[in-house]
């Protein structure tokens, strides 16, 4: 803008409407740099977007450990190369049960599911996701994926078996796990959530996780697409 618009006199000989115009010109112009720049930066900021970058195995696996107990994993990955920061996994699981005081109902109950891997004792439960990170959840007392029989009883984690497990697990109307990452963008600050959920047609039996990650020219390379193979163990 250039006042007087090549107009000898600067005040527009004493014409009050265009200092209006010139005024309202300028606060409009303003609005819209403001309105432009604010589109453009909720574009590229924008928090789902940048969750979809989370990568969760498509399955998760439940299987017998050699010291006898019985355990829930899947893994997760980041696919962008700056990761989110603090990172932190939490997982419900989610179950219909036989309503005690009406018969025929159901209740929706939602339990959160102790992790063992992440430990929260060590760096606060926070992990690093440029790499696959396992989650584990052991099943034996207290678990919500434990059968009854096997709850608040102590010494019956050994004689859990995943047999047992599914069993139980196939008894029940529905029953989904919910995992979510959160973490916030190194970027814009953001706060970031990434969710996915497994139900039983997700979960494989006595299998494990395949490898997904080489060593190239000194470089740690992640195979997404192996990510979520499994393979049946002996």
């Amino acid at each position: 803008m250039t006042i007087g618009y090549g107009v000898p006199d600067p005040y527009f000989n004493d014409c009050d409407e265009v200092i209006f115009l010139l005024s309202t010109q300028s606060l409009w112009s303003l609005l819209l740099d403001a309105m432009l720049l604010n589109l453009v930066y909720q574009r590229f900021s924008r928090a789902f977007e940048r969750a979809l970058a989370m990568v969760f195995s498509d399955v998760c696996i439940v299987t017998s450990t050699a010291a006898g107990g019985v355990q829930l994993v899947f893994r997760i990955c980041e696919m962008r190369k700056q990761p989110l920061l603090e990172p932190l996994v939490r997982v419900y699981c989610v179950r219909h049960v036989e309503d005690e005081f009406e018969p025929g109902a159901f209740q929706v109950d939602v339990q959160p599911v102790a992790l063992e891997e992440p430990d929260n004792s060590i760096a606060d439960g926070k992990i690093f996701l440029s790499l696959p990170v396992r989650v584990v959840h052991a099943i034996g007392p207290g678990s919500p994926l434990a059968p009854p029989a096997q709850e608040g009883k102590a010494g019956v984690a050994q004689d859990l078996s995943a047999e047992d497990v599914q069993v139980y697990l196939q008894s029940l109307p529905f029953v989904e796990i919910i995992a979510i990452v959160s973490g916030t963008d190194g970027v814009t600050g953001n706060s970031i959530e990434a969710r996915h959920s497994y139900t039983m047609e997700e979960i494989r039996w006595n299998c494990r996780f395949v490898r997904c990650v080489s060593w190239d020219n000194g470089m740690h390379c992640v195979d997404f697409s192996e990510l979520h193979r499994t393979a049946r163990l002996p």
